[in-house]
């Protein structure tokens, strides 16, 4: 359940034509459940909802909107026919015209849904590609200061104070003492 603009209460349509129920919405209604009557698309969002309600002024129930399926047989979207889907493609106001011209609000909405998460993807992409290239610059800085303490011979000067002088250390008593020593060991 949900508000929703002015612009979508003055689309509603009937969910039964000649040709049957468009959409199968259960709404529940008390002891019943009933297939919702009337039904709208909000199109004006990143992800399309189907709207369904029993009547004016009952509660507006929303769950998203996806292209239906038509007939057994369909044909696999290639990369190329991906491109042309995108959003900011060369093509995207023929594309778009294409859709309204096919009166399919929910194709409209299932183009809407892969743009958003096209979109989405590419700006984890990119994110992941910066990732990549920080981490990349920390484990060149990491494996620089490895061999600068290498160079320093910074293992082996730790070790002789702990093999030598860590029995006078009070914070290494006990079992803190026998694991520093396990972990210095070659």
């Amino acid at each position: 359940m949900r508000d929703v603009a002015d612009s979508v209460l003055d689309s509603w349509k009937d969910n039964f034509d000649a040709i049957g129920t468009r959409h199968f919405f259960v709404i529940p209604n008390g002891d019943e459940d009933v297939i919702a009557p009337f039904i709208s698309y909000d199109l004006h969002t990143t992800f399309p909802e189907l709207l369904t309600t029993n009547g004016r002024g009952c509660t507006v129930h929303s769950c998203p909107l996806h292209a239906c399926a038509v007939g057994q047989h369909h044909m696999a979207i290639s990369p190329k026919d991906e491109l042309l889907l995108t959003q900011g493609a060369q093509f995207t106001d023929l594309i778009d015209w294409a859709l309204k011209a096919e009166d399919d609000a929910t194709l409209q909405g299932e183009v809407q849904y892969f743009r958003a998460h096209h979109s989405k993807a590419r700006q984890i992409t990119h994110r992941i590609g910066a990732l990549k290239e920080s981490l990349q610059a920390e484990r060149l800085a990491m494996y620089q200061s490895l061999d600068r303490l290498a160079t320093a011979n910074a293992i082996a000067r730790i070790r002789c104070h702990i093999d030598c002088k860590m029995h006078t250390a009070p914070y290494f008593k006990g079992k803190r003492g026998c694991w520093a020593q396990v972990a210095m060991r070659d």
